[in-house]
């Protein structure tokens, strides 16, 4: 199937049919674009035919933990950096997100938690290293478009579940609501997961998203084979989803290596 061309009208009907795909594909929660983990990505983007750096910095400015919830208040930052083909000359800052959130988790019971953002806000920044961007087409190369210039802001409400069916398997699933957008107008999203361990340390990933848009509905999809390493994870990955900030607009495929730091 080719995600960049669907589009669904009814959210039931798809609501439904992520339900079914969370059993296909494994997911563990790091792969949620929204998550509050550290992670570097090094990878190919076949959109823009660039080799690609994506590093993501979280900061919890205020913590509390008891035994059954855990509540942080957390800032972050997150860019998208296209590289010279061979690695030499300019690195250039494709997009820079902003990230500002208040999390609570809290343990129903052994195997229920339910995770609750009253704010996740995200913001495209302006950057003057996307005009020397070896993707960017020569008749942009000294100017932004009306877009770029006015960024892109947006603040979620978001609630997810996740259930421990055993040691080895957990579901996941959840969404968001957008009270407040500009420059893309998001409505809402879905998502459903399944995270699976095998061969003593080796994780299966993946997540399946729905997005409400204005511009239109769309799915994105992101898998993963990752190694364990105490409070980290090494593996190769890979994404079919539209562009977070500027480049909403376009689905992008990435496929590289991640690290990622999930204590």
């Amino acid at each position: 199937m080719n995600f960049q061309m669907c589009a669904f009208r009814k959210p039931f009907v798809l609501l439904v049919f992520t339900v079914f795909c969370a059993n296909i594909f494994a997911y563990q929660f790091l792969e949620n674009p929204k998550s509050t983990y550290n992670e570097l990505n090094i990878s190919y983007n076949s959109y823009y035919d660039v080799k690609e750096i994506n590093p993501k910095v979280i900061n919890n400015l205020f913590t509390v933990k008891k035994n059954k919830y855990h509540y942080n208040v957390f800032y972050g930052l997150n860019l998208f950096v296209q590289t010279p083909s061979d690695f030499r000359g300019h690195y250039v800052v494709h997009d820079m997100y902003g990230i500002i959130g208040i999390n609570f988790t809290y343990a129903i019971c052994e195997k229920w938690q339910v995770n609750f953002l009253p704010l996740y806000h995200e913001s495209s920044h302006y950057v003057d290293g996307l005009l020397k961007s070896s993707s960017r087409p020569d008749s942009l190369k000294n100017t932004f478009t009306d877009e770029e210039l006015d960024g892109i802001s947006q603040e979620c409400i978001i609630l997810n579940f996740g259930y421990k069916a055993s040691g080895k398997i957990a579901y996941y699933f959840g969404g968001g609501y957008y009270y407040h957008t500009t420059g893309r107008e998001l409505n809402y999203f879905l998502r459903t997961a399944t995270d699976y361990n095998f061969y003593k340390k080796f994780w299966l990933s993946g997540d399946l998203s729905y997005i409400d848009e204005d511009y239109g509905n769309s799915l994105g999809i992101s898998s993963s084979v990752t190694y364990k390493i105490g409070n980290g994870r090494v593996g190769l990955f890979y994404s079919n989803k539209r562009g977070l900030g500027r480049d909403y607009k376009d689905f992008q495929n990435k496929i590289g290596i991640q690290l990622v730091y999930a204590p």
